[in-house]
């Protein structure tokens, strides 16, 4: 590559240290440099910064911190006193209901005359009897078979209720109690019982 003089401009060639025309000395030539590479690394992404992870439950002071807290405040204790009398109360008005459906013989051996009418009774012939237990349960004796059963009375009307070869058995009568005569009708058909 031609080395121009910087005073008479002649070329001269490469290497040389003089101009050979007017004898300027040349400027030596910078050497060809190659052109250094960087070299390439690899670009990591940049990481966005992530938000904190918000707990279940509000972060306490630690001034403030109470083992065992969990956010959520505890349901009211009932007060136990109250819920005693409730209780007391619903019994003692149960009790007295079921007391009045014995006395008017809804339930049990009640109504016109119960007291009347618990006992043993036999029907003229001996054939059959009526065992009436205060507590409401009636034995029922029939050819020298005994049946169980329970009873209700309501008023005059009387229900019987018991089973007999495993199906069960109502009997509906309207009774009179005279002295120690029981008079039990149905449709119309009477049959009476005395005391024993």
């Amino acid at each position: 590559m031609a080395n121009f003089c910087t005073n008479c401009g002649a070329p001269n060639a490469d290497g040389t240290k003089f101009c050979t025309s007017c004898g300027n000395a040349l400027p030596e030539a910078a050497p060809v440099q190659q052109p250094v590479q960087q070299p390439v690394y690899a670009q990591q992404p940049v990481q966005q910064p992530q938000p904190p992870v918000q707990q279940g439950y509000p972060q306490q002071p630690q001034a403030n911190y109470q083992p065992g807290y969990t956010g959520f405040s505890e349901a009211p204790k009932k007060n136990s006193s109250k819920t005693i009398i409730i209780v007391i109360v619903a019994i003692l008005l149960i009790g007295g209901a079921v007391a009045a459906l014995f006395l008017t013989g809804v339930i049990g051996g009640g109504g016109s005359g119960p007291s009347s009418l618990v006992g043993k009774w036999e029907d003229e012939y001996g054939l059959s009897s009526y065992e009436f237990e205060s507590d409401g349960d009636v034995i029922i004796s029939a050819l020298g078979m005994d049946f169980e059963g329970e009873y209700v009375v309501n008023g005059d009307q009387l229900k019987i209720t018991y089973e007999i070869m495993g199906y069960d058995t109502t009997l509906e009568y309207t009774f009179k109690v005279n002295g120690d005569e029981l008079t039990l009708t149905d449709g119309g058909i009477s049959s009476v019982y005395k005391r024993k």
